[in-house]
């Protein structure tokens, strides 16, 4: 399961970045309960290094553009106060949460940064794919990275209900748009496949996805994805933060309400899925030695 626990807890929190400063841990605690309309992006350490900080930046700016707000920090100080913060926790392999909020009590904006727990899949997980399930539910506004907190709260409950590693989200149209926390694409014959990107919160993992299936040409088509025609696929991926590219072995239904969907099992050791992990594997190695 993908979950993100509470923030406390767990290593490495001794300091967060709080506007543009370094502030202890404790000064997370003042806002966590607060009512706040917040943007956010939550972005990968690996190996003590962030891991595609300028794409994560760039699509920080664009949740903005889509609600009318501009974000608080430049592109440059966003890269620096996200290392700085590794630095002074000493982190290798976490995630970092970035959130820029509104406070309802005074109107101000302000930006946080820190670290959240991580959940990574395991190495069985790789080898042998996850099961996924359906959930029935749509994001109000898919493109910008904020906070549903109705929508997780159901997505939450699900996989804790269910033990499912993953839930996609399937809307009023009966079709599969994304992940709670992930994107989703099926592999049929040399083709891969995935729900249009204006319907969908474009994942950073995603679009790098997408930059490797165009410099290995492989044929990559966008089109609506019915839940109850996924058994035509070969192979099915998520992709996301923390799993970068996971195979998908089965999706099945669950006996709770808005969990109903067809079973069906998909191929985890697809020959153009392994190649695509590999692929992945290989551009974020690069990406890291920049």
């Amino acid at each position: 399961m993908i979950l993100e626990p509470d923030h406390k807890g767990y290593q490495n929190n001794d300091y967060i970045i709080a506007d543009g400063a370094l502030a202890p841990r404790s000064a997370l605690d003042a806002i966590m309960d607060k009512d706040r309309k917040e943007v956010y992006e939550v972005l990968r350490i690996k190996s003590g290094i962030p891991v595609f900080p300028v794409e994560h930046y760039q699509r920080f700016v664009h949740s903005f553009e889509l609600v009318g707000r501009k974000p608080l920090v430049t592109e440059e100080e966003f890269c620096s106060q996200i290392e700085l913060l590794v630095e002074k926790c000493g982190v290798d392999d976490q995630n970092v949460r970035i959130e820029q909020y509104v406070d309802e009590e005074d109107g101000k904006e302000h930006i946080y940064m820190y670290l959240i727990p991580t959940h990574y899949p395991t190495a069985e997980n790789y080898r042998d794919g996850v099961t996924v399930g359906y959930l029935h539910g749509e994001r109000n506004n898919p493109q910008a990275k904020i906070s549903d907190v109705a929508l997780r709260g159901r997505a939450d409950q699900a996989l804790i209900d269910s033990g499912f590693f993953e839930v996609m989200l399937v809307n009023h149209n009966g079709e599969i748009t994304e992940g709670s926390r992930t994107n989703f694409f099926f592999i049929k014959d040399d083709t891969v496949y995935a729900s249009p990107s204006d319907t969908i919160l474009p994942g950073i993992t995603r679009l790098m996805v997408l930059k490797i299936l165009e410099e290995h040409h492989v044929p990559y088509v966008e089109q609506t994805v019915r839940a109850d025609c996924l058994d035509q696929f070969d192979a099915a991926f998520l992709t996301a933060t923390s799993p970068n590219v996971l195979p998908v072995a089965r999706a099945a239904g669950f006996d709770k309400p808005g969990m109903d969907g067809r079973d069906v099992t998909f191929d985890a050791n697809n020959k153009l899925l392994r190649d695509l992990m590999q692929w992945f594997k290989e551009e974020a190695l690069a990406e890291a030695d920049d």
